[in-house]
This record gives structure tokens, sequence and C-alpha cells, in this order.
């Protein structure tokens, strides 16, 4: 996946949703913490365990004509005092 601002993250998400282990191994490292991605219901999910603290959970999701992407992102860190929640869209070409 590569972000606006040029970051660049490989993902490789499990299907029907997150995979859990006793060990934690399915948690990948990059440089934002360990992630953790999944496609659940049409949405592709990424969970972030922040380094060096706090969570970030993105949502992805197209619409069935592959024409807007909307993007939910939550960032919860215990130094604030509330979460941040965004949700962005996108559309093919900039228009509607």
């Amino acid at each position: 996946m590569r972000y606006d601002s040029g970051y660049v993250r490989a993902l490789k998400p499990t299907a029907g949703g997150p995979v859990y282990s006793a060990k934690g191994g399915e948690y990948k490292a990059d440089s934002l913490g360990l992630e953790l991605s999944y496609r659940r219901d049409g949405l592709l999910v990424i969970e972030t365990m922040l380094e060096p603290r706090g969570r970030m959970l993105e949502e992805f999701k197209l619409d069935a004509a592959g024409r807007e992407l909307t993007i939910k992102t939550m960032i919860d860190n215990p130094d604030w005092i509330i979460e941040a929640s965004l949700t962005r869209v996108f559309t093919l070409n900039g228009t509607p």
C-alpha cells in the first residue's frame, strides 16, 4: 500500500477476518509498529500497534462501481485525552 505521503507498507491480508495466535506471529513489524491486516465484509482492515505505544485501526472500503474509496482511521494514544477519528473519501479522477 502506498500512502499519499509516499510512505509504503507491504501487507498480506488474511481472508475472513483476523487470525490471532498465542505467540503473536501474525503481526508484522514495520516502521509504524506491529501490523495485522485482513479482509472482512468487503473491507480491508489494518490493525497497528504503534511504536512506542498506542493503536491505529484503518478500514478501507471500495464502492461497488470501483469509483469511490472510503478510508476510516482511528488512532488511540494513551497520552491523548480523546482518540482521533478521521474519514477520507476519494473518487476516481476527483469526480463523484
